[in-house]
């Protein structure tokens, strides 16, 4: 079974903040897990989902992931394991 994902999210400051700067510094390492992750299939680039979003009037502060995944197994393992894990664990940073 194939599974795709959406997460948005509203930043509370915008990604060149400084209060950001941890996660603004971990994010490529943390996709590029992603896209070597077993399981992992596709996930929109940064850049288009940042584009999309603007075109819909959304400030910098709006956040969206897409990915597709070939099970819920391997989307829950990335998603709560690793360095993912780690961070997501510590979200309300």
């Amino acid at each position: 079974m194939t599974i795709a994902q959406m997460n948005w999210g509203r930043l509370r400051h915008p990604l060149d903040h400084p209060d950001m700067a941890e996660l603004n510094s971990v994010m490529s390492d943390v996709y590029a897990q992603a896209e070597q992750h077993p399981g992992f299939i596709w996930r929109v680039p940064d850049t288009d989902a940042a584009d999309q979003l603007a075109q819909l009037g959304f400030d910098d502060r709006m956040s969206a992931t897409t990915s597709v995944w070939e099970s819920v197994d391997a989307l829950s393992a990335f998603t709560f394991g690793g360095d993912h894990g780690a961070y997501f664990k510590d979200r309300a940073k």
